[in-house]
């Protein structure tokens, strides 16, 4: 039996606390708010703004942690304009396109119908090229969306806004780029890719396990034989289990590409990612 049952609907703020105040204690600050402090790579393509980590508009490239992480969980809110591509660089050995010298998981305005025609695998959440996320569960354009990533060996579960769009052991997928060389990467940088949009972030924090080297060993050569290893896509409704491995290529206005190409798939992001 039930009885005096109400229902009272919250906005995306609400939300988010509701969200933040489930952290566990051994979560720690990646960004401070209001510097760069701790993160290198292209500084130049990135502003603060209003606490926020934001991509400048017409820019791209990779602005990563100067720490590397093996297994972890980060936490964080992303803002996207309409049709906004960036990704989340994991496992980055700080030189190349972090989606094939590591992994990327998408971060995109996948509900844009410029994307009506993309693969599982380029949706927001995915593993790119990899591993298909769940759709829907994006806030509409221009909210603060809360995401959740762990990274455990090869396994990537990926929380959006309360709800887990992805939960995949990808050893065993093979990747749709040729080339991936760092799909399975133990460890590396944690980064933003940019492509062009002034997508935001803010609130990164992280919790790791395993390695987690320092900023000066993370200022060494990432490709030295030191380390233990060595841009955009919208929303298809994958009715998929997580994990699905759907055809190759990228993205819309990307697909006469040579999908096997880095230095194609990196050229042209800031338009495509």
């Amino acid at each position: 039996r039930f009885r005096n049952l109400t229902v009272r609907e919250i906005d995306g703020d609400e939300a988010a606390l509701r969200l933040w105040g489930r952290e566990e204690p051994g979560f720690v600050p990646l960004f401070d708010g209001k510097s760069f402090t701790g993160w290198r790579g292209d500084v130049g393509s990135y502003e603060v703004v209003d606490g926020a980590i934001r991509c400048r508009a017409g820019q791209g490239g990779n602005l990563f942690t100067e720490a590397r992480y093996a297994d972890f969980t980060v936490r964080l809110e992303f803002r996207l304009p309409p049709g906004g591509n960036n990704g989340l660089a994991i496992r980055y050995p700080g030189q190349g396109d972090p989606a094939y010298a590591g992994c990327e998981l998408q971060v995109l305005d996948d509900t844009a119908a410029q994307y009506d025609d993309l693969k599982p695998w380029q949706r927001h959440g995915s593993v790119y090229g990899v591993a298909a996320s769940h759709t829907g569960y994006l806030r509409p354009a221009g909210e603060w969306n809360h995401q959740e990533v762990t990274v455990r060996g090869s396994r990537y579960t990926v929380v959006l806004n309360g709800t887990t769009i992805l939960d995949a052991d990808v050893a065993d997928v093979p990747s749709q780029l040729k080339d991936h060389v760092g799909k399975d990467n133990a460890e590396g940088h944690f980064g933003f890719c940019g492509h062009g949009d002034p997508v935001a972030f803010r609130n990164v924090r992280t919790a790791s396990e395993g390695l987690h080297l320092s900023p000066r060993r993370a200022a060494e050569d990432p490709t030295s034989a030191c380390s233990v290893s060595r841009s955009r896509f919208r929303q298809a409704r994958c009715a998929r289990p997580a994990g699905c491995v759907p055809s190759p290529q990228r993205a819309t206005g990307r697909a006469a590409e040579d999908p096997t190409s880095a230095c194609s798939a990196r050229s042209s992001r800031s338009s495509h990612r």
